[in-house]
């Protein structure tokens, strides 16, 4: 299946669809919008899809974090919670990255999370809160040596690197990145 998001919702083209529109005809899709109670999607502003390597689908949203349960035809919501240690700590997800490891790396409007794959099939997801310069993460990347690189709105470019501090660079400081 091909997953399509807009900011009205979430599109979701089969195979036969997708052979339908490459043959100029008609195509039937289905399209998610938000309803808790039942597709379990909180919000229909779809800002980032994911497929990680072992198939599962992850959508940022302007209200938080849902992963595709396919079992069930729904999806599972996380979002910030101030009472919950190990929630998002943003509720706008802007970006999404799956690293070498497996573990997912999250951009919101809060800062940064990573969800390591280890916990992956706990019952309840914890999520770390990696600390960065800025809050607004807009974009994530992995280079060739597996570092993360971070981008903000407003300016400003982060990297991460295994073990090691985040380091940041701005524009000002006239230093260029590495």
């Amino acid at each position: 299946n091909l997953w399509v998001g807009t900011f009205q919702g979430l599109n979701i083209l089969s195979p036969q669809a997708l052979t339908d529109l490459r043959a100029g005809r008609k195509a039937d899709f289905k399209i998610l919008r938000a309803d808790p109670e039942g597709t379990g999607l909180h919000n229909s502003s779809i800002l980032k899809i994911l497929q990680t390597r072992d198939g599962q689908i992850w959508v940022g949203t302007l209200f938080g974090l849902h992963r595709w349960q396919a079992a069930q035809k729904r999806f599972e919501f996380f979002g910030p919670d101030t009472n919950s240690i190990g929630s998002l700590n943003g509720r706008s997800v802007r970006t999404l990255l799956e690293d070498q490891h497996g573990n997912l790396w999250i951009g919101t409007n809060g800062g940064l999370n990573r969800l390591a794959v280890d916990k992956l099939q706990d019952e309840t997801l914890s999520f770390e809160s990696i600390p960065v310069e800025h809050p607004m993460v807009m974009s994530l990347a992995m280079d060739s040596t597996y570092r993360i690189w971070i981008g903000f709105s407003g300016g400003g470019v982060s990297v991460w690197e295994r073990d090691q501090a985040v380091r940041n660079f701005k524009a000002e400081d006239q230093i260029g990145l590495p």
